[in-house]
């Protein structure tokens, strides 16, 4: 961790790992070992999980809940910034 990367902000504000932000997560498990350690195990099929098979599941866990969200709460997005607005 002593190289600066985007997550700083959050290391340095929480200290306890069980709070961390989802994205922090993810990121640490597709950096760290986490991913290979967890490739050994098989699935109920019998297939056997693949680390990029199991990273790309990960980014698509984290992705598609925003992005199914996103839509209902776009028009409260723009009635803020058109509260903002000063007319001249």
């Amino acid at each position: 961790m002593g190289r600066w990367n985007g997550f700083q902000d959050t290391l340095m504000y929480i200290q306890n790992p069980d709070l961390f932000p989802l994205q922090l997560k993810l990121y640490q498990m597709i950096q760290n070992n986490m991913v290979s350690e967890l490739t050994r195990l098989e699935g109920a099929s019998g297939a056997r999980i693949t680390p990029e098979g199991l990273k790309a599941a990960s980014v698509i866990f984290a992705t598609v809940p925003i992005l199914l969200v996103y839509p209902w709460l776009q028009r409260y997005f723009v009635s803020g910034v058109m509260v903002g607005a000063v007319k001249g």
